[in-house]
């Protein structure tokens, strides 16, 4: 009977949550070329998911596409987590969260009911912070974690400049490739 007790705090340390979700970080040559809609924007809602999953309804003003092509003036973004119809709590790691009012560049995938989704969560969801002077595009990816060199590490990421970031990604879109040079060194 002791022999049980004892590994009952092993056990109950390795059930523990995660509290980060892990990931191979990509380029953003990489996510561009997967995402089917790249979108600048203002969140104009957050609202529960209208099927009653649980998820988070973002209701985004389009103020231009950098790729893809956008139906109206808005989209619906749904993003996995959050409490469900049936009173069920799903907590996703690393799924971006946006607030009202606030201006995004998200790259996003669509869901067969018609809704978009961020790619790759917070990997696809850039945030406009103003910056002295400049806007600069920023995620959010500390509950991820980078397996890219074969141990989970905590994510990193370069601030872009917003600006260019976006000239960048419509130049793509026109078939005009040139290097990523929209990233803000100190």
């Amino acid at each position: 009977m002791k022999r049980s007790f004892l590994f009952l705090p092993l056990f109950l340390l390795a059930a523990a949550p995660a509290l980060t979700t892990t990931m191979v970080m990509g380029t953003d040559e990489d996510l561009y070329g997967q995402a089917e809609l790249i979108v600048e924007g203002t969140v104009l809602a957050v609202e529960s998911s209208p099927w009653g999953l649980p998820a988070i309804s973002y209701r985004v003003r389009v103020e231009r596409a950098l790729k893809g092509q956008v139906s109206g003036r808005e989209v619906t973004v749904r993003v996995p987590g959050g409490v469900g119809a049936d009173g069920r709590r799903l907590i996703l790691w690393g799924a971006p969260e946006m607030r009202r009012h606030e201006r995004v560049l998200l790259f996003l995938s669509r869901y067969p009911e018609g809704d978009f989704g961020p790619l790759h969560l917070a990997m696809g969801a850039f945030y406009v912070v103003r910056d002295g002077s400049r806007d600069l595009a920023l995620r959010d990816l500390s509950e991820m974690k980078d397996v890219s060199a074969g141990e989970a590490v905590p994510a990193r990421d370069r601030a872009r400049d917003f600006q260019r970031f976006a000239g960048w990604l419509a130049d793509r879109t026109a078939g005009h490739l040139r290097p990523a040079d929209y990233f803000v060194t100190g």
